[in-house]
């Protein structure tokens, strides 16, 4: 049962999230991200490799690229992909980013896209990211920000109190301060004493074909998910997701629920 579910991880992973989110970040910040052919760069939470597979192109010159994700279905995947796309000098490790085994000071760059939600989870790894980062190194931090898929709260707010759950209702913004926003990433730098050099702010739209569809959705399900059923009591939460479904078939009728994504990209100096 776990293999089949570790399977699907990655497969969901492949077809959904890096379509709707890891390629709009690599295709818009291409021309932004701090890579030099001679780099030493890390990727943490690599995922199924397409970002450490695309940084690879531009890292030559006895440079390399080391790929870590705690997930080994998925480093294994990253690896036959990289194998399939004749990307040597990639180094793939079974490590998580909050805990990572090399030495102070031993990349030029160090690059995370994934598995951040809230400023905590920012702090965590980023501090990782510049312990291992040269002083002076880049570090890029990349985080869905809570104004991402606005109308859902909007959809929670009616849906709650349809159920007669209004006193759940102030929880809503507790939710939505506990994820990150561009101000929040900014604190994080400055807590950690990096440089912060800029701060960018990314849109695209996302269509959903129906509520479950957007509900179900491994990105949602990834990023916001676990913090938006917080407020929700738990044998209340079966109830509170079918109407919130409904609600968006209602709404939308035969039209595609399509709403906004926004990603909050952070570039920093590493300093010592």
């Amino acid at each position: 049962m776990e293999e089949t579910s570790e399977h699907e991880q990655v497969k969901a992973h492949r077809k959904v999230i890096e379509p709707l989110w890891t390629n709009p970040l690599v295709e818009a910040l291409a021309d932004e991200l701090p890579i030099a052919s001679e780099h030493n760069v890390l990727v943490a939470e690599a995922r199924c490799g397409y970002l450490p597979i695309e940084l690879r192109k531009h890292v030559i010159d006895g440079g390399r690229v080391v790929a870590l994700d705690d997930q080994r279905p998925m480093l294994d995947a990253a690896r036959s992909r990289a194998e399939q796309a004749l990307s040597e000098d990639i180094f793939f490790d079974v490590e998580s980013a909050h805990s990572i085994s090399y030495a102070d000071g031993v990349f030029d760059t160090a690059l995370c896209f994934e598995g951040m939600v809230t400023p905590r989870q920012m702090h965590r790894i980023v501090e990782e990211l510049a312990r291992v980062t040269v002083e002076g190194g880049s570090i890029a931090a990349v985080l869905p920000l809570s104004s991402s898929f606005s109308a859902f709260y909007d959809l929670l707010d009616e849906t709650l109190r349809r159920h007669d759950l209004d006193d759940r209702l102030g929880r809503i913004d507790d939710v939505r301060q506990t994820l990150a926003s561009p101000p929040q990433m900014i604190d994080v730098a400055d807590q950690l004493g990096l440089d912060a050099l800029s701060m960018d702010r990314l849109s695209w739209t996302v269509g959903f074909q129906r509520g479950r569809a957007f509900l179900n959705s491994p990105l949602v399900r990834e990023t916001f998910f676990p913090h938006w059923i917080g407020p929700v009591p738990s044998h209340e939460r079966e109830m509170v997701l079918s109407s919130l479904g409904e609600a968006i078939d209602t709404y939308w009728a035969d039209r595609d629920f399509r709403t906004e994504i926004e990603a909050g990209a952070l570039f920093a100096r590493a300093t010592r």
